[in-house]
């Protein structure tokens, strides 16, 4: 199996097993007002949240691996949502807290979304 540049790909069980409950945690994400931050890999903007770690525990991050979710915004054409969240992966990564200049959190995030109608980021 190869990716969309060519490189060989294999499939990982695990990777697979924990992407069904993503939809219960993108639920969770804006229940729970995750904090987010914004990360540019290859001149692309995402959005990511650290998903290990209740979001009323986000004072207690510590640099270092953690599972990552990657995800960006944008407003719903149909009527049964105003905003869509789509998930473009989740791995885990090591993250250097001092490094991220701005935290978000999730409502926010949904809220600028929907009344400057477009997407983030």
């Amino acid at each position: 199996m190869e990716d969309e540049n060519g490189k060989p790909r294999r499939f990982c069980e695990d990777r697979y097993a924990f992407s069904l409950g993503l939809p219960e945690l993108s639920k969770r994400m804006i229940e729970q007002n995750y904090f987010c931050w914004d990360s540019i890999d290859r001149n692309r903007a995402m959005n990511y949240a650290v998903i290990d770690v209740a979001p009323g525990r986000v004072r207690e991050l510590a640099d270092g691996a953690h599972q990552v979710i990657f995800f960006y915004l944008y407003p719903c054409k149909q009527s049964e949502a105003d905003v869509n969240l789509m998930i473009t992966s989740c791995y885990v990564r090591e993250v250097t807290f001092s490094h991220v200049k701005r935290r978000y959190n999730m409502q926010t995030l949904l809220r600028t979304c929907l009344y400057k109608g477009k997407r983030l980021p």
